[in-house]
């Protein structure tokens, strides 16, 4: 969609990583374990495992970690 093509040209004006969130959420929201009360936001398991996904790309791109 147009904010996320926003988001991709503006990360490779500036030379970032792009973490794709908006991809994984939509494959973490069909669990429910992974979805908060409200229907919208994570759940706490939900944050962890969109840390996993900052962390795979700072694995698998930089030379942070």
């Amino acid at each position: 969609d147009r904010w996320n093509q926003t988001i991709a040209e503006v990360v490779a004006r500036h030379g970032a990583e792009l973490v794709d969130l908006h991809a994984d959420w939509r494959e973490l929201a069909e669990h429910p374990e992974y979805v908060g009360r409200d229907g919208f936001h994570p759940s706490s398991e939900g944050y962890r495992r969109l840390a996993d996904v900052f962390l795979n790309v700072l694995v698998q791109r930089t030379d942070i970690l």
